[in-house]
């Protein structure tokens, strides 16, 4: 075997070996960067998450706070304009509220107001059927698709303040 065939073949050899390794390295490199790309769409998925949980939990409070309270219960069968504007409309903007509803058992709107204030009334935000549906759990949370973005919904019995557990 001549000189010139041992040099183009050590060539051949180091470019093959070259090649496999470049080949080698851009697989390793894939691997890292989709284990990095994992790693940072759990880590934004948790502070979703957390942002989401965040931004409800004063919904969340209103909607089992004043569902707790004697006066709240009073005003389902009794709603006098002065409770829905010293407690209700007054919360809108403490609780971070963009609209509220209260509703009877059988789905039957009883009061209904939207931030800011003036402006109009919201109606219900699913039918009638879908409510009563809802109604039969304490408490409830969903989103659903709004002209404005998504609206986060969160809903609880109105009970009084003894029933802690909500079973009336």
């Amino acid at each position: 075997m001549s000189l010139r065939t041992r040099f183009s073949l050590l060539f051949l050899a180091l470019l093959a070996g070259l090649v496999a390794s470049l080949l080698v390295i851009d697989h390793l490199q894939d691997r890292q960067w989709l284990s990095l790309a994992r790693t940072q769409k759990a880590k934004h998925e948790h502070l979703l998450r957390e942002l989401l949980a965040l931004r409800s939990e004063s919904t969340r409070q209103f909607a089992n706070d004043y569902g707790k309270w004697d006066e709240t219960f009073s005003f389902v069968t009794d709603p006098t304009p002065a409770f829905a504007h010293d407690n209700l409309e007054a919360a809108l903007p403490t609780f971070r509220l963009d609209r509220l509803w209260i509703f009877k058992s059988d789905a039957s709107l009883v009061y209904s107001v939207a931030a800011p204030l003036g402006s109009p009334a919201p109606g219900p935000p699913l039918p009638a059927t879908a409510l009563r549906q809802l109604f039969r759990q304490p408490t409830f949370s969903f989103f659903l698709p709004d002209p404005a973005g998504l609206l986060e919904i969160h809903g609880a019995s109105i009970v009084p303040t003894p029933d802690s557990d909500r079973h009336t």
